[in-house]
């Protein structure tokens, strides 16, 4: 995160009351800032349900004390706003400054380091459309589901259902566009799934969902 930490490894655990998370980060220098870590929780549609943050380890050790080379233990407990409901959960890290400018990271303005699944697996929603595609990786596209009808000028939600078929080590982004029969793209709906594909384990199913805008004046 910036130039000086780096995330050496992680482990989350939760239950819908409380999130447990585990993280070992690395002094890559040291830094004269007193940085603020954050530890967030967020559901499926990237609603933020729960954080936490302060310096590492409770307090106790401000990036401040931190020397090159140095590794440090740090444990958080997530309280949720309300209890969590069944379904998939990812954690989100990061650290920002005292004018709460946000450290860049790989993956933007925060790392995800992990996801739980609360009262166990989520079920199978109705596929809509079946399609069972399988792209090289280890994924596979069962489905899809236009929550409502496409028309010119109107906004309309394609839901994606998918199965991870293996470990993925990527975080690439979906992309849905919609072509006429010259193959010009009228609209498009790319963004990447609210779970990354590299957190997705061997067999589950994991929703997406994906807005379009037709324009005006279109047949």
């Amino acid at each position: 995160m910036g130039d000086s930490i780096a995330l050496q490894g992680s482990d989350v655990g939760c239950t819908a009351n409380q999130v447990s998370v585990a993280l070992l980060w690395e002094a890559r220098k040291a830094t004269a800032e007193n940085l603020t870590r954050f530890v967030q929780v967020e559901d499926s549609a990237g609603n933020v349900r729960g954080s936490v943050d302060g310096a590492p380890r409770g307090g106790s050790m401000p990036t401040v004390l931190w020397e090159q080379g140095d590794a440090i233990r740090d444990a958080v407990i997530i309280t949720p706003q309300s209890p969590l409901a069944p379904g998939r959960y990812v954690v989100r890290v990061g650290f920002y400054t005292a004018d709460s400018s946000r450290l860049p990271t790989p993956q933007g303005d925060s790392i995800a380091v992990g996801s739980c699944v609360v009262g166990g697996s989520p079920a199978l929603a109705d596929l809509g459309q079946p399609v069972n595609a399988h792209f090289a990786g280890g994924i596979t596209l069962l489905g899809e589901q236009l929550v409502q009808p496409v028309a010119a000028g109107q906004p309309a939600t394609l839901t994606l259902t998918w199965r991870s078929d293996a470990y993925v080590s990527s975080n690439p982004t979906i992309f849905v566009h919609v072509v006429d029969t010259a193959g010009t793209t009228l609209a498009q709906g790319d963004a990447p799934p609210a779970v990354p594909m590299s957190l997705w384990n061997p067999g589950e199913v994991i929703t997406s969902s994906h807005s379009l805008s037709l324009p005006a004046g279109i047949p």
